[in-house]
C-alpha cells in the first residue's frame, strides 16, 4: 500500500505544480468562459486576461470543459485527494473504525470541490 500512496502523492504533486504555474498571478486561479453566447471559445482568468482565444479553438464543447477544469479546480482536487489519503491512513490505523463515518467523510471531501456552487450547503463541508 505504501508504494501506491507514494505513486498517488507524486501524481498529485505534478498536478499541483502545473496548476499553480497555470494560475499564477490570477485571483484563486479561476478561469471562466468570457461570454458563452457571443464568444464561446474565449476563456479568461480571474483578472480578465485571455487564457484561450475563440479563433477556431477551443470549440463550443471544449471551452466549458477548460473553464470548469481551471487551476483552482485542479488544486481543489489535489487538496481533496490529499485529505482522502490522510483519512484512509487514519482508518487503516484504527482497530475499529466506523465504515459509514468514513464513507460520509469521503463523500464530503470529494464534494467540497464544488463548494463555490450556489446550491452547496455549508453543512456538507468536511
Amino acid at each position: 500500500m505504501d508504494g501506491l500512496i507514494a505513486f498517488w502523492t507524486a501524481r498529485l504533486d505534478e498536478i499541483e505544480q502545473a496548476a499553480r504555474a497555470a494560475g499564477a498571478g490570477t485571483p484563486e486561479g479561476s478561469w471562466s468562459q468570457a461570454d458563452p453566447d457571443t464568444r464561446p471559445g474565449r476563456i479568461e482568468d480571474g483578472t480578465g486576461n485571455v487564457v484561450t482565444y475563440d479563433e477556431g479553438s477551443p470549440d463550443d464543447g471544449q471551452a466549458p470543459h477548460i473553464a470548469l477544469n481551471d487551476p483552482a479546480s485542479a488544486l481543489a482536487d489535489v487538496a481533496a485527494d490529499r485529505a482522502l489519503i490522510e483519512l484512509l491512513g487514519q482508518a487503516a490505523r484504527e482497530d475499529d473504525y466506523d465504515v459509514s463515518r468514513v464513507m460520509r467523510e469521503v463523500a464530503s471531501i470529494r464534494a467540497a470541490r464544488f463548494s463555490s456552487h450556489p446550491e452547496w450547503k455549508q453543512e456538507w463541508a468536511p
